[in-house]
């Protein structure tokens, strides 16, 4: 019901809307502000000349693109049918696509299979190697700490036999 007190625009091409675009303060079109933008650089030699030439063509390309973008855009006629588009195209092109993605998906997790397998390797060689080290650094300690035992027993067992003889020893003197 709000659409019956609103007063009925006229219906305007898109060429209509772009040229009178810019008298009520919007934005100019993306393809405007791009064709004003090479248009600026046109007028001098000296930005040709300091030009490298793929820039050049480049910028051509980008010109050409820009004035096929235009025009066709400019052909349109919102009242005119759509062309058909080729749907069976699209679904194809959609399934070569994915064919070629799933074989490079293939390829990617059989190279990490093989990267597992040597990471696998070598995972259990370090692992092996380093149960080996370890072992000796037990043994190592084992001997070590036996060693020290030994000693202190030795140390014991001297001490006893000092403090023995002192007890000896006074009762020689005590008598």
């Amino acid at each position: 019901m709000a659409d019956e007190s609103r007063p009925a625009s006229p219906k305007r091409s898109h060429a209509d809307m772009e040229s009178t675009s810019g008298q009520h303060g919007q934005r100019d079109s993306p393809v405007e502000v791009s064709s004003a933008q090479f248009s600026s650089e046109d007028d001098g030699e000296s930005a040709q000349s300091s030009a490298s030439p793929p820039a050049e063509e480049n910028k051509r390309h980008h010109e050409h693109r820009q004035t096929q973008f235009q025009s066709s855009e400019d052909d349109l006629d919102p009242e005119a049918p759509l062309d058909p588009f080729d749907w069976q195209e699209l679904e194809g092109r959609y399934h070569d696509e994915m064919t070629y993605r799933q074989a490079e998906e293939e390829a990617l997790f059989m190279e990490f299979e093989r990267l597992m397998a040597f990471f696998k390797l070598w995972a259990g060689t370090s692992v092996s190697h380093e149960v080996d080290r370890t072992f000796a650094r037990l043994r190592t300690r084992m001997a070590h700490v036996q060693h020290s035992e030994e000693s202190l027993e030795k140390k014991r067992e001297h001490y006893i036999n000092v403090v023995a003889a002192f007890e000896r020893a006074l009762e020689l003197l005590g008598g």
